[in-house]
């Protein structure tokens, strides 16, 4: 799967997600971190789908994108317990150390994403603003 057609699925899971959860009352511990989590690894699916509708995909972007599928299968796993719940509203479908696993998928997917657009940016600012050291001399 290309990194635009992994971005765009993380994208949908993740609002699907979400509303779900802002459809439940009395959040636990586990509802506000799932929310946050996913919120967060939103705006940054949403900027990064923004870069990438103007340009290619940044090169370092291409080369962190191991960490994808792996979010993407967590982010399934969650939505697939909390849509089977749906039978049993009153009750919490997910256990915490499957959450804290999946939501370090999750997040590790989310810093790696912000990595190497940060390496994307310092090397492309360098590249344009910085003499070289042979223009130095």
């Amino acid at each position: 799967m290309s990194v635009s057609a992994s971005i765009v699925a993380l994208l949908q899971l993740s609002e699907k997600i979400i509303s779900y959860i802002d459809g439940i009352k009395d959040a636990k511990s586990d509802i506000i971190r799932i929310r946050t989590i996913l919120g967060d690894l939103l705006a940054v699916l949403k900027k990064l789908r923004e870069i990438l509708n103007e340009k290619q995909p940044p090169p370092m972007l291409y080369k962190c994108a191991h960490s994808l599928p792996a979010c993407e299968k967590s982010m399934k796993w969650i939505l697939e317990n909390l849509e089977k719940s749906r039978r049993y509203p009153l009750l919490w479908p997910l256990r915490e150390k499957d959450v804290t696993k999946r939501l370090g998928d999750i997040a590790h997917a989310k810093t790696t994403l912000i990595l190497a657009l940060g390496v994307d940016v310092m090397y492309a600012l360098n590249q344009t603003s910085s003499p070289k050291p042979s223009d130095m001399q």
